[in-house]
């Protein structure tokens, strides 16, 4: 198992993650992963090939919060359905703010 950690501080949590985390939980719901918010840091837990395509979904609504737009269900749709046609693509937006944490 790995936790993926990055920092969302610059960022409105509930843009990104829905009012009662529902763009969270609908994520959740269709990747078997564990996603959380804690003083500004979001993280992905779970097995590495389910946190990758996770953390993919996740970096595409970053990008749109981070143009100013507030994700709805639809967009969280969209980028699952992206991720799900390009399984292998890599993600464009890591970089060494990421940290990854693995555990047995």
């Amino acid at each position: 198992m790995i936790v993926r950690k990055f920092p969302l501080q610059h960022l409105d949590p509930i843009s990104l993650l829905g009012h009662n985390d529902s763009n969270v939980r609908q994520i959740e719901r269709e990747i078997p992963v564990r996603i959380t918010l804690r003083d500004g840091t979001l993280s992905v837990a779970g097995e590495e090939h389910e946190v990758k395509p996770a953390v993919r979904v996740i970096e595409e609504l970053v990008e749109l919060v981070e143009r100013g737009r507030v994700i709805e269900e639809a967009d969280v749709a969209t980028a699952l359905g992206q991720v799900r046609r390009e399984p292998d693509r890599k993600s464009t937006r890591l970089n060494s703010s990421h940290q990854i944490i693995s555990y047995a």
